[in-house]
């Protein structure tokens, strides 16, 4: 490595009492000048001039045991709940609908907990025994998950279910009574169309139910 080494019997007399600060601030020096004299900043701020008989330029082998350095790049740990995470936080807005605070968790069905929610539009008139009997038979078929809801209003039902990432809904309504079928409601766009039971479940069987729409 080169660097200036400092004449003492020239710095001592012509700087006295700052002699040591000057000594310090050329060894300290990581960028040596192309020339000399030259102005060196002191540790408090003041500049000296350095003439060429008070330093000596030197080549010095030295032994480096380690050296501390900041890598410019970006090393990001990929984790399984990292991706879990980003899949999440790419699925998940807010919103406003009907003046009312909406989230939505846009989950893609094959990933979504629960396959579909059954909601009896309202809570009487053989509704419910029918939602309950319809949810019954979808959580009989294996790696298929329903839930059954029948509390508060429809619109907060479907609403609850957008937030939790659930892709589809079936209602159970009073034409249900009549034929066997429900409303098939897709989480996304909200659209809505009548299905009977038996083809929906085969549907989900297949993660199909979009070839209704």
């Amino acid at each position: 490595i080169e660097r200036l080494a400092p004449n003492g019997a020239v710095i001592g007399p012509t700087f006295r009492n700052d002699a040591a600060a000057v000594v310090a601030a050329l060894e300290a020096l990581t960028e040596l000048p192309d020339s000399l004299p030259f102005d060196l900043s002191l540790e408090d701020g003041r500049s000296v001039t350095i003439n060429p008989d008070m330093v000596e330029r030197r080549e010095e082998t030295a032994n480096v045991s380690g050296e501390w350095f900041t890598p410019h790049v970006i090393e990001p740990a990929f984790g399984f709940d990292r991706i879990i995470w980003h899949i999440l936080d790419h699925a998940y807005t807010e919103g406003e609908k009907e003046g009312e605070d909406y989230n939505h968790l846009s989950l893609a069905a094959g990933i979504s907990s629960i396959d579909c929610v059954v909601l009896p539009l309202f809570d009487k008139g053989g509704m419910p025994e029918l939602a309950t009997e319809i949810n019954a038979t979808i959580n009989a078929v294996p790696r298929l998950r329903a839930q059954l809801d029948s509390s508060r209003s429809i619109g907060r039902r479907y609403a609850r279910a957008d937030e939790i990432g659930v892709p589809w809904a079936l209602t159970v309504d009073h034409t249900s009574l009549e034929d066997g079928s429900v409303t098939v409601r897709r989480r996304d766009d909200q659209v809505q169309v009548r299905a009977f039971v038996d083809e929906v479940l085969e549907h989900l069987r297949n993660n199909s139910l979009d070839s209704l729409f």
